[in-house]
């Protein structure tokens, strides 16, 4: 009886073995994603020198920031062309001494007309994808004229 309870045991243990490698092999592959992460962010933080981009198209205007700071950039353009935004579009923008992580912010906001949101960020690989965040909505902003809500002013 005792080794059927030795074996009972040792077969109860295999899951947990299993479960533990795995884990293993996944805290690896996550420790390198966050290297990955870490080293884009790096560049992202980096200052650029002055860009001066007067009717370039988009598509041009990324190659030159990639090529100039080594950012990898991954711009989903199928999404993008649904929202008016193709690598023809045209860029009208002048900056310096600014991060480049702003640069694209401002780079995207200079030609969307429509106030679509267009967001990047750091994939596990490393890549900064370019495209329209999920789920997100166009900006709406109303403004609503509330005074004759309020007290008078002395009151």
């Amino acid at each position: 009886m005792k080794w059927r309870r030795t074996i009972l045991s040792a077969a109860a243990l295999l899951p947990a073995l299993w479960l533990a490698g795995s884990f293993t092999i996944d805290a690896a592959r996550a420790r390198q994603a966050a290297q990955r992460r870490a080293a884009t962010g790096a560049l992202l933080e980096k200052r650029l020198q002055a860009f001066a981009w007067d009717n370039v198209p988009l598509g041009a205007a990324l190659y030159t920031l990639s090529q100039q700071t080594g950012l990898p950039l991954d711009v989903d353009w199928p999404t993008l062309a649904r929202h008016g935004v193709t690598p023809e579009s045209r860029v009208y923008m002048r900056v310096s001494n600014i991060r480049a992580d702003k640069c694209l912010t401002i780079l995207f906001d200079s030609v969307v007309k429509d106030g679509t949101m267009i967001d990047h960020w750091v994939d596990d690989a490393g890549r900064v994808r370019i495209s329209r965040p999920p789920g997100v909505e166009v900006a709406r902003w109303e403004v609503y004229d509330i005074s004759p809500f309020l007290p008078p002013a002395g009151e």
